[in-house]
């Protein structure tokens, strides 16, 4: 099995979860780097991934471990805000729609060989809106208030060479009014790390002054804190580059233009930088940042007597309204620095710490009845088990937490939903890849549905749902002649009080071969673990669904816990069922052909049941009645999960 940070979903979080830096800068310097077709920030962007950095860090405990990948996220400060809800939604139809209309194309012009695409790497066969999609998405979701890895963690300040009176600039470019909302609002710490940067543009700016205003610096500002890029030393400008690294960042210039005053000397020059900005001023800062607060937090918050003190005192909010928006934190207080703890833990790659973190404060928000923030903290937590290779049943138990708990805030959390379904998916796919390795003929896909708008406002309406499908049982060459799905109601609520619950179920059969097809149906009653997904078992592939979160459903301290019982670790396993009726059908196909097998089963209890014990026997022949059969298998039931709630 592939390691949990080497996956897509891993390198994405390495990605997308990472230290933000916020530019402020002059005019000058933009005017500097334009004459290569980019603003200042989008000349730095394609050396801010650092693959092997290999920085030494110690966690609270004060164990030494090496970073050995890092990303640092560059944003000018005016774009440091929460995007419009609409504009978002308009972005990510246009990235769908654009990959879309590109592929499209080269399908028409060029149409590829199946055997082809089936060669080619996972990565390589997903569709390519899909990549763009999740980007964008995470993007939209960008500087929220109930999360804090989008907090900028350092400031860069720029300045030109050719500014008049650079050192005045430096101090006028952090002031209160250039900084985003969000810094003054108090939702983010304005006291971050800053580092000064004076640029010289070596096409029109005479060293002598540079050097002089240099040394001001460094004596005003302390010798650590300032650096020095010189840029655009190809006088002519007319510098192309074969692997041009701009050409993924900024698409509305032509590729021989970017860069095009930008030599090979210049290049490595702010390659330096950047590896020099992160290892000897970012990850120092963070590492002493965690250090710090831990203490704190240690102090105060954690230990028996701290918590219970903790929760003594919210005892008295049981009677506080929902909070479904805004934020009712500020960047200082106990919970937010909680919060900013977990998050930097995590981007430093101390995933215990971070874990520790994500669940103090989880009791906190729930006391609170702070669901957005709680959601995100459960979401964080899922991330974290995935990436640091633990339990894969906790790890799905906190990102449904945290789609359902998103999902009960309404329209305000459907993004955030969405970001979570679509990391629950990709995780599934990681944490069972195995079973996708035996046959590479198999296809990946999810589909999120969206609440069913009704002309009739008292008609009931479809609930959102999520499901994800990780190895596509219809396969693109198999041998087998059949293909099959089971049907039925998702989720339903029963008086267990009175009776056991009687649940009808259909399952279709589809021969897909031009002969004629016999299949037995045998069924397996469950055992008491049935419902419980084994990660070691090689049958994992197939539907996971998610069992949306009623109107009716009340958020508590445990969102799931009517469906899961208790939580991880000592998650408790669903009670048995059984099929009921005859333990085994057979029937016969004609070629082509499908037909349908109603099916029940009975439970006794409330829960989440696994309807996958079963087998499919079949035979192919010819011909009719023929006495022999040209070839037979038997199949395996898939994952099929049923959940029964307790009525009120």
């Amino acid at each position: 099995m592939m390691e949990a940070v080497n996956s897509s979903l891993g390198e994405m979080l390495l990605e997308e979860v990472s230290p933000v830096v916020m530019v402020l800068c002059t005019p000058l310097v933009e005017e500097t780097f334009l004459k290569n077709g980019l603003s200042f920030v989008e000349t730095l962007k394609p050396f801010c991934n650092f693959s092997n950095i290999d920085v030494p860090v110690r966690t609270s405990g004060d164990q030494l471990y090496r970073l050995k990948k890092f990303t640092l996220r560059l944003f000018n400060a005016s774009d440091i805000k929460q995007p419009n809800v609409e504009v978002a939604k308009q972005r990510l139809e246009h990235v769908i729609t654009q990959a879309g209309e590109k592929v499209f194309h080269d399908l028409e012009s060029d149409p590829p060989q199946i055997t082809d695409i089936l060669s080619n790497p996972e990565s390589e066969i997903a569709p390519t809106w899909f990549q763009y999609y999740n980007k964008e998405l995470i993007r939209t979701l960008s500087f929220s208030d109930h999360e804090a890895f989008d907090h900028p963690v350092a400031c860069l300040l720029v300045a030109s060479s050719k500014d008049e009176e650079p050192l005045n600039k430096f101090v006028d470019l952090f002031n209160t009014n250039r900084l985003p909302s969000l810094l003054n609002d108090g939702v983010m710490d304005p006291k971050i790390l800053k580092h000064f940067l004076l640029v010289h543009d070596n096409q029109d700016a005479t060293t002598e002054r540079t050097s002089k205003v240099l040394s001001e610096m460094r004596s005003t500002f302390g010798n650590n804190e300032c650096n020095l890029l010189c840029t655009n030393s190809s006088k002519e400008g007319n510098v192309e580059h074969q692997a041009n690294p701009w050409a993924s960042f900024k698409s509305s210039v032509p590729a021989e233009k970017l860069g095009c005053a930008l030599t090979g000397d210049d290049i490595g020059e702010i390659k330096d930088l950047m590896q020099e900005f992160a290892s000897r001023h970012i990850i120092p800062y963070m590492e002493q940042k965690v250090r710090d607060l831990n203490q704190q937090i240690s102090a105060t918050r954690k230990g028996l007597r701290n918590q219970i003190k903790n929760l003594w005192w919210r005892k008295g909010k049981d009677d506080i309204p929902d909070s479904t928006k805004g934020s009712i934190y500020t960047f200082s207080s106990t919970e937010s620095q909680i919060r900013i703890l977990g998050d930097y833990a995590f981007m430093l790659h101390d995933y215990e710490l971070a874990l520790s973190s994500y669940r103090l404060i989880s009791t906190d928000y729930k006391l609170d009845k702070a669901w957005k923030h709680y959601a995100g903290v459960q979401e964080m937590m899922g991330l974290a088990y995935f990436i640091s290779d633990q339990s894969i049943k906790e790890a799905e138990y906190c990102m449904e937490n945290a789609f359902s708990t998103y999902m009960k805030l309404g329209k305000s959390g459907f993004q955030n939903a969405t970001r979570c379904g679509l990391c629950f998916h990709e995780s599934e796919r990681s944490c069972h890849g195995t079973s996708d390795q035996l046959s590479p003929n198999t296809v990946d896909f999810i589909l999120i549905s969206r609440l069913a708008k009704s002309s009739n406002p008292s008609a009931e309406q479809d609930l959102p749902k999520i499901l994800s499908h990780h190895s596509c049982h219809n396969r693109i060459r198999s041998s087998i002649p059949l293909s099959w799905s089971l049907d039925g109601p998702k989720t339903m609520y029963h008086d267990f009080s009175t009776s056991f619950c009687e649940i009808k179920l259909k399952m279709v059969i589809r021969n897909t071969s031009d002969g004629f097809l016999s299949v037995s149906i045998n069924t397996i009653d469950g055992l008491p673990d049935a419902a419980a997904p084994t990660p070691s078992s090689g049958n994992l592939s197939g539907w996971r669904y998610v069992p949306a979160i009623t109107e009716e459903m009340k958020l508590t301290s445990d969102v799931m816990g009517s469906r899961l019982g208790k939580p991880p670790p000592s998650m408790e396993s669903s009670p048995p069922f059984i099929w009921s009726g005859s333990s085994s059908t057979k029937v016969q196909i004609q070629p082509l052909s499908t037909t349908e097998i109603p099916l029940q089963i009975s439970v006794f209890s409330p829960g989440v049941y696994n309807l996958c014990s079963y087998t499919l026997t079949w035979e192919l022949s010819e011909h009719e009645n023929a006495s022999s059969s040209t070839s037979s298998g038997i199949c395996q039931g898939y994952p099929y999960y049923h959940t029964v709630l307790q009525s009120e």
